[in-house]
């Protein structure tokens, strides 16, 4: 297998691909789906009817049945299961929209397992219970036929909830209400790394309310056609004002209506946040959202989601795990962002490998069919972005994994196309030792808010003084972009002028960037004034060190100090009950090790603004005589943690050494690698 990556270059032609939309044309409602994948009993199924040009949302069924063990979700179109008996099933699904109903004749091959297959583990969970936003919310996630021991994972909870990767325990009390289609997967390490994988809707009501989403699927479209789709509610206490982020470019929302139209300019399957709020609640939605190149073109991600991964465990299985497309002639495949360790086929679109580095991954997969033509200008190119988390050996939820990028200052101007404006501000840890550092000569750039991307080629920036790398477009082009960046201060900032963002607000968007190898992901909130605010705007966990003082004296002499910044929607704390500790290590080995379960006391507050609780932690007086916790404080208000260890044991390497920071609050782990520089014999700093 080969991982193929793509160029700044090629990735920002990939995510502009625009095809010639041609004369618009009037709508055909249309299958997109012509068959389904094969399987074998006892094997866990999961795939997806797709249509496109609907009049209204739709509705799918089937005749006569469904093989026995497999479901069809009406609303959404996702079948799922686990087939037991063999054959070919002949069946025809309908799907119905507010104008007509149209058919698909399908053949289902099961096959009998035995030869080979993902055979055994499969999921219990169908079905997640509602939730309600400041309430307690408890569900056990379950498998059944494997052997064991189980490692369970879970993308897309509700902001707040997390899940026990050793029990599927899901618990805490969300805080942001909306519809979540949560990905769960789970690792049987008793079968051979077997890996199963499902989707389950999860419904959080606001506090005080019933308001929510009655849509559960967006309609596609096609490159060229006038698209049409609204988006409904229930519940709403007034009027309802709608927002829609990662729109398909030539697509805009009706904040009015809700209704979604346009001309799609690109083909591709994207990931859309959907906002609605009613004056007092704000909920949101994600759906995918296919765009075919042409009313002709039966091209598409055949995808909807995949396994997550464990940090050094195979993550391959049979059958492979493909990130891969349908309708297709001879396709070609190739990947931007994937972590350390992971390969993708450019062939088959087959995923492997062992992922050697936790963290989420931003990924661009494009997907090129030469439909026989010698032209290549005849090909047709689709992308499909897409996270890639890889989550610690134990498992867990995505919501519990930590992106070492903090926003310090980030707004959004809407003034209109060509008077949009962003500027941002951010901290990142990444290793910037001798030889890793990022180097603009022969590394990319990209940062993106939304559909908003600012993309540097290698050779693009100018190096400044102390170490800083700049850009500017030039004067007179618009938008006008600025781009600093600051590797010694471990800062970046970018800002536009003139621009034209797709995005409305109030509304969740997905920050992203790419800093040469290592990429980052944050989604933000921003107000009705297209402000983000630290720290009740994070919708993910943020968590770097942008401060660290570390002194070698000699064995129980050492002290080091470190500068932390922590911000997590789902931080909760009880006074000596929930349990600290500091992990430091350094190329694998331990450099400190300090646990203050009993040393540190809180108080509580509402955030009369927000609602939310705010945390104010801070240490008591530490006995010990060695490794002496002389300071522990946090404000999960404002995000600034400090940590400071006195009369400890220090083994650091000369010159540069790049330490893994791991801070336990209970049952979560938050994490981070930061390069320390010895700016003096025995004195280290995160600024060189």
């Amino acid at each position: 297998m080969r991982t193929v990556r793509l160029s700044v270059a090629l990735l920002t032609a990939a995510l502009a691909v625009v095809l010639s939309p041609g004369a618009p044309h009037a709508q055909t409602f249309r299958w997109v789906t012509s068959s389904l994948p094969e399987s074998t009993t006892n094997a866990a199924y999961t795939a997806r009817l797709i249509t496109a040009n609907a009049n209204g949302d739709v509705t799918y069924s089937v005749a006569p049945s469904m093989p026995l063990g497999l479901a069809l979700d009406p609303k959404t179109g996702i079948i799922t299961g686990r087939p037991e008996s063999a054959s070919n099933y002949d069946v025809t699904f309908s799907a119905t929209d507010a104008s007509a109903t149209i058919d698909l004749d399908v053949t289902l091959k099961i096959s009998a397992s035995g030869g080979g297959g993902n055979e055994g583990i499969t999921f219990v969970t169908t079905a997640l219970p509602d939730g309600r936003v400041g309430e307690i919310y408890g569900q056990l996630v379950d498998v059944q036929n494997g052997v064991g021991p189980y490692v369970y994972t879970a993308d897309n909870l509700p902001t707040g909830l997390s899940l026990d990767g050793l029990t599927g325990q899901i618990s805490g009390r969300p805080t942001a209400p909306g519809t979540y289609y949560v990905a769960l997967s789970c690792t049987d390490h008793g079968e051979g790394e077997n890996k199963v994988f499902t989707i389950v809707p999860l419904l959080v009501l606001p506090a005080t309310s019933d308001f929510q989403f009655t849509t559960a699927l967006l309609d596609n479209g096609e490159v060229g056609t006038p698209y049409s789709h609204t988006v409904h509610t229930m519940g709403a206490a007034g009027a309802v004002v709608y927002s829609a982020a990662d729109l398909a470019p030539g697509l805009a929302i009706d904040p009015a209506t809700g209704e979604i139209s346009g001309t799609p300019t690109t083909a591709g399957t994207f990931l859309v946040t959907i906002g609605a709020s009613d004056g007092t609640d704000a909920i949101l939605a994600n759906f995918f959202l296919w765009i075919l190149a042409s009313a002709s073109s039966d091209f598409y991600w055949d995808f909807f989601g995949f396994p997550l991964a464990l940090q050094g465990v195979e993550y391959g299985r049979q059958p492979p795990i493909t990130v891969a497309t349908a309708g297709g002639t001879s396709v070609t495949y190739a990947a931007a962002g994937l972590p350390p360790g992971i390969d993708y086929d450019a062939l088959t679109g087959e995923l492997s490998g062992i992922a050697s580095e936790i963290g989420p991954y931003f990924v661009t997969f494009s997907a090129t069919d030469n439909q026989g033509d010698i032209d290549p200008a005849n090909d047709e190119v689709i992308v499909l972005m897409a996270d890639f988390f890889v989550l610690p050996p134990n498992g867990g939820s995505t919501n519990d994994l930590p992106s070492n990028f903090w926003v310090n200052k980030q707004s959004l101007k809407k003034g209109g196309p060509g008077k949009d404006a962003w500027k941002a501000t951010y901290i990142y840890n990444a290793d910037r030792r001798t030889g890793n550092a990022f180097d603009p000569a022969v590394q990319s750039f990209l940062v993106t808010l939304a559909a908003r991307g600012i993309a540097l080629d290698p050779g693009t920036m100018t190096v400044g003084s102390a170490g800083k790398f700049t850009f500017a477009s030039p004067r007179g082009e618009v938008p006008a972009v600025k781009v600093t960046i600051d590797p010694p201060k471990q800062t970046v900032a970018v800002s536009t002028k003139g621009d034209t963002i797709d995005a409305s607000v109030p509304t969740v968007l997905r920050n992203t960037m790419l800093l040469g190898p290592k990429s980052y992901r944050l989604d933000e909130y921003f107000d009705v004034r297209g402000k983000f605010r630290t720290t009740s705007g994070y919708r993910k966990i943020a968590f770097v060190c942008d401060k660290t003082k570390a002194t070698i004296k000699g064995p129980g002499l050492d002290a080091v100090s470190f500068g932390l910044l922590l911000g997590d929607p789902g931080f909760a704390y009880e006074s000596g009950v929930t349990e600290l500790r500091m992990r430091v290590l350094s190329e694998g080995a331990m450099v400190l090790d300090k646990t203050f379960t009993t040393l540190v006391t809180a108080t509580q507050k509402v955030d009369s603004r927000t609602g939310a609780i705010i945390f104010k932690l801070k240490s008591l007086k530490d006995l010990a005589v060695t490794s002496r916790l002389k300071k522990f404080s946090y404000d999960s208000g404002k995000g600034k943690m400090t940590f400071a260890l006195a009369g400890t044991t220090l083994v650091l390497p000369a010159g540069e050494a790049h330490v893994t920071i791991e801070l336990q609050v209970g049952t979560k782990t938050y994490f981070t690698s930061v390069t320390l520089f010895e700016v003096a014999p025995g004195s280290y700093a995160t600024k060189p």
